[in-house]
Order: C-alpha cells, then sequence, then structure tokens
C-alpha cells in the first residue's frame, strides 16, 4: 500500500475535477451555458458540486493518512462520495435540442465530452474503492499480527504439528526439506 499512490489517486480526480472551474471563462457566454448545462445534465450547480467533491475527497484523505487506519471512518468518507458520485451519474438527461445544446456548452467549456467526464469520474471512484480495500485488508493482516505478537503466540506455533521423537520417517523428511532434523526432542511444522 504505497502513499504514492494514494497522492496520484487524489491528484488525478482534483485534476479531473478542475475542469470544471476555469478562471479564464469567468463572466462568458460559455460560462453562463455551461453552468446551465452543468445544472440540467446533473441536477445541482457546478460550483456546489465541486466544493462538496473536494471537501468530500480531502476528509477521505484525512481518514486514510491517520497514524490509525480507520476502516470505518474511511468507508463512512467513502460513501459519502460514492452517494454524491450516484446522484451525479444517475441524472436524467432527456434527448432534444436543450440536451444537444447542453452537451454543446458542456464540451465548449469542459472540453471533455460529458459521457468521457462521467466515465472518468466512475473510474476514479472505482480506484478509490480498490484502494480503501487494499488497505482495510493491508491493515487487518497488520492487526491480526500484531495481536499475535503482543499476546506472546505466533501464529505459526498455534497452528503447529508437533511430531513426537519415535516417528523417524517423519523427521527425516524435515531433515531433507529444511537442512536440519533430529537435534532436539521436538521438530515444529507450520
Amino acid at each position: 500500500m504505497s502513499k504514492a499512490k494514494e497522492i496520484r489517486m487524489v491528484r488525478s480526480l482534483y485534476s479531473h475535477l478542475q475542469v470544471l472551474s476555469k478562471e479564464d471563462l469567468k463572466g462568458t457566454r460559455i460560462e453562463h451555458g455551461f453552468k446551465r448545462a452543468f445544472m440540467s445534465l446533473f441536477g445541482q450547480d457546478d460550483d456546489t458540486f465541486t466544493s462538496t467533491m473536494f471537501l468530500n475527497v480531502d476528509q477521505l484523505q484525512n481518514q486514510l493518512n491517520e497514524d490509525e487506519f480507520q476502516e470505518d471512518g474511511s468507508m463512512a468518507a467513502f460513501w459519502v462520495i460514492n452517494g454524491q458520485f450516484n446522484k451525479f451519474i444517475d441524472s436524467q438527461f432527456t434527448l432534444d435540442y436543450d440536451r444537444q445544446m447542453t452537451d454543446k456548452y458542456f464540451v465548449e467549456y469542459t472540453i471533455i465530452e460529458v459521457k468521457q467526464f462521467r466515465e472518468t469520474l466512475l473510474q476514479h471512484m472505482g480506484n478509490f474503492k480498490k484502494f480503501i480495500a487494499e488497505k482495510t485488508c493491508h491493515q487487518r493482516q497488520f492487526d491480526k499480527r500484531d495481536t499475535s505478537n503482543r499476546s506472546g503466540n505466533d501464529a505459526c506455533v498455534d497452528n503447529a504439528y508437533i511430531k513426537p521423537v519415535y516417528d523417524k520417517k517423519a523427521m527425516a523428511e524435515d531433515w531433507a526439506i529444511r537442512g536440519y532434523g533430529g537435534g532436539g526432542d521436538v521438530v515444529v511444522t507450520c
């Protein structure tokens, strides 16, 4: 689980969302058309969507960065973003002249087709979900080892098969495989 991977994911999502905030087009006909198009396409204004998304991604990143990973907190932050994505992605479209104009304004402002913009956001969402699942898995494995070490038990020893000294065949096999053997009373195999 790499910190660099997490940073790349967040930066990639941020840069994708930055196409919604073009300073050089402020106050222009293109910006006005885009704002109407975004509202028509996604049921919310672009400023609210973008600022809420940035806030939620920041909260998720903070959860992932905590010294002690909290699976519940990270998943809760993820589901907030997921809910926002679903509302955004599942919005209804009308296939008429207004839709054509909406798409035109969206592309003119963002230089990205609406469908491509949606698909890229879905891909980012999938990457975040996979990243959290991987981090959760690694954390569980770490916690399992940590708990085992703190209790003084080695997980390998807990599941050990202890062979009696008189089991000469098994001892010979262990000796051949491991390069050691019958020097002690007991051979432990995990």
